[in-house]
């Protein structure tokens, strides 16, 4: 649907409220059902945590991270109990993209660059299963520590399949 229209969707949460913070500069959370996924933005912390089932009327939009489709003017969050597990979806480090942007994927492959610090953001971690270099961005409101990584390592990274500007991320 083009930007701006109001829409009611139903989801599973796949990232926690408030876990992306530190760079999304909000209190959102991303939801994902068997169609699709979305990252919620909203200013206040709703305690939302993995699995639970909730509807969400808001506005679409890209202005949470440039080119990242969001929820935005959210006006009604309802919990619905607790939703089916999301399990991740496999994906190949070059196939990360529009596809598979709001869903929760895993990615396995190389640490092929030292560790960038983009703090007090995060860091990104470059990597590549030779289909093809992706970055994950690590925000450091997770709290997950990323001191023990270095190039040529192999990971396997799940995380939020999005968007920052022309660069599609983990």
């Amino acid at each position: 649907l083009p930007l701006g229209t109001i829409v009611t969707i139903d989801g599973s949460i796949t990232v926690p409220s408030g876990l992306f913070s530190s760079s999304t500069f909000d209190q959102g959370f991303a939801i994902q059902d068997r169609t699709g996924g979305i990252y919620v933005s909203t200013p206040a912390n709703h305690s939302l945590g993995p699995r639970q089932q909730v509807r969400v009327t808001g506005k679409l939009a890209d202005t949470v991270l440039p080119g990242l489709l969001v929820l935005v003017d959210v006006t009604a969050i309802k919990v619905q109990g607790i939703g089916p597990r999301v399990r991740p979806l496999p994906v190949a480090t070059g196939d990360v993209g529009e596809e598979t942007e709001g869903q929760l994927v895993t990615i396995t492959g190389t640490i092929t660059q030292p560790i960038v610090n983009d703090l007090p953001f995060g860091f990104i971690i470059f990597i590549n299963d030779g289909s093809g270099e992706v970055h994950s961005f690590v925000c450091a409101s997770t709290g997950i520590d990323v001191s023990g990584l270095s190039p040529g390592q192999t990971v396997e990274i799940t995380g939020f399949s999005g968007q920052f500007g022309n660069d599609y991320e983990v």
